[in-house]
Formats: structure tokens, sequence, C-alpha cells
């Protein structure tokens, strides 16, 4: 190169020097871009994890809670069978019940009236004695 002047080679020289600045602040800029990218990516997949981790826990929980209402209902189902059974039970022996209450009341009539006149008579005899 030739320069005519030393202000001239001074200029280019300033000039290059601004050129190489700015050259290595694009550098550090795009740097800078590239890590926080990266950061950020980086904190996505972490977020991305954790929340595939919590779906699996979820889905976990849904099937042991599934299995826990499917157990509870068939223990609701075999709770309303054993309840109509009772239920037919007491029906049936109802009338069972009625007729032994009434044949027990009967009994115990008879034997009040027995006794009754048990003591009827040993009044008859003490007011016939007296």
């Amino acid at each position: 190169m030739n320069f005519s002047s030393i202000e001239e080679a001074i200029k280019v020289a300033k000039t290059l020097v601004y050129a190489i600045i700015a050259l290595l602040l694009v550098i550090v800029f795009l740097g800078f871009i590239v890590y926080v990218r990266g950061n950020t990516i980086d904190k996505l997949n972490l977020s991305l994890t954790s929340k595939a981790s919590e779906i699996y826990a979820l889905k976990a929980q849904k099937v042991t809670l599934t299995s826990a209402l499917s157990a509870q209902t068939s223990e609701v189902e075999k709770n309303k069978i054993d309840l109509k059974k009772a239920q037919e039970d007491l029906a049936t022996q109802k009338p069972q019940i009625i007729m032994r209450y009434r044949t027990q009341k009967l009994d115990a009539n008879a034997t009040c009236e027995a006794q009754l006149n048990d003591i009827k008579q040993t009044l008859e005899v003490y007011h016939a004695n007296r």
C-alpha cells in the first residue's frame, strides 16, 4: 500500500482499529446470544423433563385411584347384594316372628288368666273361711 502521507496512513490505521474493535464487539455479542440461548434451551429442557416427570407421576396416581375406585365399586355392589339378601331374609322371617310373638302373647295371657283364677279361688276360699 502506498500512502502519500503519514496522516493518511494514520487515518487508515484508525479505521482498521475501529473495524477490528467493531468485529470483536460483534463476536462478543454473538457469543453472548449463543450463551443465553443455550441456557434458555437447557432451562426449557429441564422444565420439560420436570413436567414429563409430573405427568408420569399423575398417570401413576390416576392408575392407583382408578384401581381403588374399582375396588370400592365392587365393594359397594357386594354390599348392595348383601343388603338385598338381608331384606329378603327379613321379609321371609317377618311372618314367623309375628306368629311367634302372637303365640307367646297368647301363652302369657293364658298363664296370667290361670294365675288370676288361682288368686280368685284363693280369695274365695279365704273369704269363705272367714
